[in-house]
């Protein structure tokens, strides 16, 4: 016994001797160097409040599932500080509030004493405003002309809700909205008085700037930067924010402080720094967390209150202001880097621009601008006859188009936005289509009555038909195109021939080559493409008509046999399965197999598998011996490793032209559909809960994958061009920070006005699209892979696609814990596919290979041109369409759930397609048996009077114009029980982690 005894004595001493080694190394050692030393140096503190009561998560109701929250923990926040304030502390707020929703709209009418607090602690000066943007902006996807309004504004407007007309004065600060920003943004900023700006420099990945510069010293990387964009020369200053993930890197914001102090102590840090930390104003970081009283001592959970006691502990540490630090604070360093920034996922626009529902919204905001555009250039054609109401309509639409602007009807809810939140951002767009659409109807009519005042072509040129008058108007400001794609619906003309001429008003004679001709059954044309090659753009009259005999090219380039599309410049090899095999240039394969093909990344389990369609079908549609040559690849997109889908199928077209250095593709994808059983969202706010299906990791409508590489010395270079028409570049070199960036999983910090291109070592490739079929603000990501033995990068491009993968890694300081628990438990760390399940659509590309590192200025405005395409305006005989429609025929409402909460029901299912024009809830007691039913013009019915504890049973139809419903399948429920979560909660093992790292700070 007393050997047991003797052991256990032994045992305990040695854990004391460890445990007080343990703190000797820890929290003695570290302070031994510091004996002696100080310091006048401080760490400043300033707290930001980013407000913005329009979200994508949640919806636009005065409870917990909308902007309820944020007036909660608002109201808390500015308790809080006053409470401390008046106890003698210095704590004060920096506030960034968005003005069009928040402070025009909601909070007037349902917190009023808001805006009054902040007003009057501004005017007491303890806290200040800076800018925001007015409308909650995609700031870096504006023209100058929205941009401009979009700060003006916010800084003052007749509505009198800028920051100047409420609080009276402001910080000439901006931190833009989700810190979007591209090149030509800054100069614009300084033009509106605007003299810094504040980016993320964070740890984790809701950042701007961190992953695309060198490591910065701790200086640095707590002051003011310069920053100079090295390809437009445009220079400001950058303020570097942080989040509360930063908080959980650095463990507390005492340790932070106190860490950053030492290194003042030792002379690493010469002078003060300041620690800014920005967070949604509706974070529950601020609020803190409701924990048992042994646990309340881990940082980071008690709120506001929390971090206020921390700093004034602190007699090194000192709140302040922006404006305050800067008026005593120079800019300590300098950066430079060419991405368009965001916070989303993958340090870019994924989180924007991926949800296929963006492609959607973009391409209608797309022809906004585009009918804005238009109707300029017919009321300058007209010139004293211009369409009279043509301005007040354009006027609405454009406002209109400033909200749809919001990023909030963009994301960054990932998969999915809050289904209320689609169908509020589908009103304002729609609403805004109509306005503007309206407004060009009524321009077209007035041009077109002046067409049709002219007479037919003359009897002395050989003519079999008239077939139209019509003129192209052209954007002077813009590049002179080489060429245009017409699409004519002929429906009821009678035209047999399709050989087309074009006679100006001199009669010359140009003829228009036939991409493809539709015909009835009567072999009348229905439609025709045209391509016209370096049309006249003046405002010269021309006229449609057809000739005889049929007028072949001498010796053209253009062909399309078995397995092969070529010109003079490119040649596109198929298989016999209709695969592409490799498309060349100059003989050099640019494109390798597989390239425009399909494909789906699907999650089962852990396991990721490749799906794609099988045998596809192979068509030669023109032979190219008129000088165009088109081919068609189509069939079915099954995929069988998934159970209980349904299989989609695509459409492509490609075409070459004689002379013409450009590779033209025209698809059309209907996505397989897959069971949707998984939960996104959280069981307590029942509202914005909705089905999905989780498995979806990648959707590919038309991936390309270049043969071009790049190395470590030489990394690839993606140029770009913005909606402000600035052209720029950057360096995919982020392994210099870590080698966990060698393969990146998604790149996308490119605005894509009219194109993207990439250039490697031996060449380059650029993409444009034509946004009157398919549009997005950054509609290309990309995806890096990085091979080992060789040494090189190659890339693949994804137009209007998703990429996901693991989130880049960050130069870090602290623990690794606040990048860990960010994509753990962030409701935007997902990928955009599950959006695509069961989705159909077109889209239309241009594809230019080039050679060399830079992309020709020639190309590039063919590509602008082909995106932004010139205005041709008919007499009205014939009608410019676009593509055929891509709508799916009318089918059931998908994922349907019923989840209960304080005595009411909510029952959700998804928009039907087809264009429904309601719905109706069908409820019983018994299966098949429903006693009750409801309409409703939404997607969602709640119900207060249902029995707790009863079972219920409901089945959703879609009513649509002719008077037919197609229902859902039946499903069944207990009222009182609430939806299992469909979010995500963090891991044990990393709750322990962030425990350990409280605990040992705590000792330090």
């Amino acid at each position: 016994m007393s050997k047991k005894r003797g052991f256990l004595k032994t045992v305990l001493y040695i854990v004391a001797i460890f445990v007080a080694a343990f703190f000797l190394i820890v929290s003695v050692f570290p302070r031994i160097p510091l004996i002696g030393k100080t310091t006048e140096s401080k760490v400043y503190i300033a707290l930001g409040f980013h407000t913005n009561l329009y979200h994508s998560y949640r919806i636009d109701t005065n409870d917990e599932a909308g902007f309820g929250k944020d007036i909660r923990i608002i109201r808390d926040i500015i308790k809080t500080m006053d409470e401390y304030n008046e106890k003698g502390s210095k704590v004060c707020g920096v506030w960034d509030i968005e003005n069009l929703f928040s402070l025009q709209e909601m909070l007037p009418e349902y917190a009023p004493d808001i805006i009054d607090s902040i007003k009057r602690r501004v005017a007491a000066g303890r806290d200040e405003v800076i800018v925001m943007s007015y409308n909650n902006a995609l700031t870096s996807a504006l023209t100058e002309e929205e941009f401009t309004d979009s700060v003006s504004r916010a800084i003052t407007n007749p509505d009198g809700s800028g920051v100047l007309d409420i609080f009276g004065e402001y910080s000439p600060i901006v931190r833009p909205q989700e810190v979007m920003t591209t090149p030509g943004n800054f100069a614009l900023y300084k033009k509106l008085g605007i003299k810094a700006v504040v980016l993320y420099y964070s740890a984790i990945p809701f950042d701007a700037f961190r992953v695309f510069v060198p490591p910065l010293t701790y200086e640095e990387a707590m002051n003011p930067l310069t920053y100079k964009n090295k390809d437009t020369g445009e220079e400001i200053t950058v303020i570097p924010a942080y989040n509360q993930g930063d908080l959980i890197e650095n463990v507390s914001i005492t340790k932070w402080a106190r860490d950053v102090h030492r290194k003042q102590l030792r002379g690493k840090i010469k002078g003060d720094v300041l620690i800014f930390i920005n967070a949604d104003a509706d974070d529950s970081y601020w609020a803190g967390y409701t924990l048992p009283g042994y646990m309340k001592w881990l940082p980071n959970t008690g709120g506001i209150s929390q971090l206020i006691e921390e700093v004034d502990a602190l007699d090194y540490a000192e709140f302040t202001t922006l404006k305050d630090y800067l008026e005593n604070h120079k800019p300590v360093g300098k950066v430079s880097f060419g991405q368009d920034t965001a916070d989303g996922n993958f340090n870019g626009y994924d989180s924007w621009a991926q949800k296929i529902t963006n492609h959607e919204y973009w391409t209608k905001i797309a022809k906004d601008r585009r009918n804005h555009r238009d109707v300029k250039l017919i009321n300058l054609a007209l010139g004293d006859g211009k369409a009279p109401d043509t301005e007040s309509l354009l006027k609405e639409s454009y406002e209109l188009r400033l909200r749809a602007l919001s990023t909030t009807n963009f994301g960054m809810a990932a998969p999915f936005l809050a289904k209320s939140r689609e169908r509020v951002a589908e009103k304002i767009i729609d609403e805004m289509v109509e306005k503007s659409d309206a407004a060009e109807e009524e321009a077209l009519e007035a041009l077109s009555k002046k067409l049709n005042s002219t007479p037919s072509p003359s009897p002395s040129v050989e003519v079999m038909k008239f077939v139209d008058s019509f003129i192209i108007l052209k954007d002077e400001t813009a590049p002179a195109p080489r060429f245009a794609f017409v699409t004519l619906d002929l429906t009821g003309l009678e035209v047999v021939e399709d050989r087309f001429l074009i006679l100006n008003d001199e009669l010359n004679v140009k003829i228009p080559l036939v991409v493809r001709a539709f015909r009835d059954r009567d072999n009348f044309l229905t439609r025709v493409k045209l391509f016209i090659n370096e049309p006249e753009l003046s405002k010269t009259l021309f006229l449609f008509t057809t000739k005889l005999p049929v007028e072949r090219r001498k010796n053209p380039s253009s062909t399309a046999g078995a397995g092969v599309l070529r010109n003079k410049e490119i040649v596109v090899e198929v298989t016999k399965n209709g695969v592409i095999n490799g498309v060349y240039m100059d003989d050099v394969k640019r494109l390798d197999y597989k390239s425009f093909f399909p494909r789906i990344v699907y999650k089962k389990g852990e396991e990721l598998i490749d799906l794609a369609p099988g045998k596809l079908d192979y068509e030669i549609l023109n032979d190219g011996v008129e000088g165009v040559a088109v081919i068609r690849v189509f069939g079915d997109f099954d995929i069988p490793a998934v159970k209980g889908g349904k299989p989609g199928s695509i459409d492509y077209i490609f075409t070459l032209i004689d002379g013409i250095e450009y590779l033209f593709m025209e698809g059309r994808i209907d996505y397989p559909e897959t069971p949707v059983n998984d939960l996104l969202g959280g069981g307590n706010v029942p509202m914005l809960l909705r089905r999905i299906d989780r498995g979806w990791y990648e959707a590919a409508p038309a991936e390309l994958i270049f043969t071009g590489k790049a190395d470590k010395k030489k990394p690839f270079k993606v140029i770009k061009r913005n909606f402000l028409g600035v052209e720029s570049s950057y360096a995919v070199d982020y392994f210099r920070n870590s080698n966990d960036n060698l393969n990146l999983a998604s790149i996308n910090n490119h605005i894509t006005a009219g194109y993207v291109a990439l250039s490697g070592t031996n060449g380059g490739i650029a993409v444009g699209t034509d946004d009157r079929e398919k549009a997005n603000f950054a509609f290309c990501p990309m995806k890096m892979s990085y091979d080992k033995e060789k040494d090189a990068f190659s890339i693949r491009l994804n137009p209007f696609g998703a990429y996901f993968g693991e989130q880049y890694r960050f130069p870090t300081w602290g623990t690794g814990l606040g990048r860990e628990a960010a994509v753990a438990s962030g409701q935007q760390y997902h990928s955009s596919a599950p959006t695509y399940n069961g989705y159909a659509g077109n889209f239309s590309l241009m594809i230019s290979f080039f050679n060399g590192k830079e992309l020709p200025k020639r190309a590039k405005n063919d590509l602008i041109s082909f995106s932004e395409p010139p205005l041709i305006v008919t007499g009205g005989r014939a009608k410019i369409v676009s593509m055929e429609c891509c709508t799916k025929p009318p089918a059931a409402p998908r994922g349907l759930l019923a989840s209960s909460k304080d005595g009411s029901t909510y029952i959700l299912w998804d928009k039907a397609p087809g264009k429904p024009t309601g719905y109706r809830v069908h409820l019983g007691r018994q299966t098949g048996n429903y006693d009750e039913t409801f309409e409703t013009g939404d997607v969602n019915l709640v119900l207060t009077d249902l029995t707790e504890g009863s079972a219920y049973f409901v089945t959703v139809g879609a009513i649509f114009a002719d008077g037919k419903e197609i229902k859902t399948d039946e499903i069944s429920f207990v009222a009182g029980e609430a939806a299992p979560n469909g979010g995500l909660s963090l891991p044990i093992s990393l709750q322990l982690k962030v425990l350990w790292a409280g605990l040992l700070a705590m000792i330090n």
